[in-house]
């Protein structure tokens, strides 16, 4: 494809509970401890989305990345 794009998205448990699926979450999806030494914001962790967005182009990837961000708001 173009600029071998690529375009990785995770979602934990917090989206399934959201759309009112919390009966099909695997306990796979359970938190993990925290690691020692951790020093964790609560107020600015936890979350449940990674988005990774890849290629050969940063400007395909930018542009990628923004059509996600656009698609997204609200």
């Amino acid at each position: 494809g173009p600029a071998s794009l690529t375009m990785t998205i995770g979602f934990g448990a917090s989206l399934l509970r959201a759309i009112g699926l919390s009966h099909q979450v695997p306990d796979a999806l359970a938190p993990i401890p925290a690691f020692l030494g951790d020093a964790l914001d609560a107020t600015a962790s936890d979350g449940d989305l990674g988005v990774l967005v890849a290629g050969n182009d940063g400007l395909v990837i930018t542009h990628a990345l923004r059509a996600l961000q656009r698609v997204a708001r609200g």
